[in-house]
């Protein structure tokens, strides 16, 4: 999920962790105030991984990931 910041002209700035769809707060949870904004930030919030890839080196194609002869192999460059 990702993390956003909102800024309160009362009481500053604070985090929240939301889904992508929901909406953006309109009341201030600390001091219940109405003048609150969902900053632009420029952090990578979200991270997406697929479990089929995560054991693949790169250098070495899939199919040769679970031989036994990776270091003598002509298919590996």
């Amino acid at each position: 999920m990702p993390t956003y910041v909102y800024k309160c002209d009362n009481c500053g700035e604070f985090e929240q962790q939301q889904s992508i769809n929901d909406e953006a707060y309109t009341k201030c949870p600390k001091c219940g105030s109405v003048n609150i904004r969902r900053m632009v930030t420029n952090t990578a919030g979200v991270i997406m991984r697929s479990s089929a890839n995560k054991n693949i080196t790169p250098s070495v194609p899939a199919q040769c990931q679970n031989c036994g002869n990776i270091d003598s192999c002509d298919k590996i460059k």
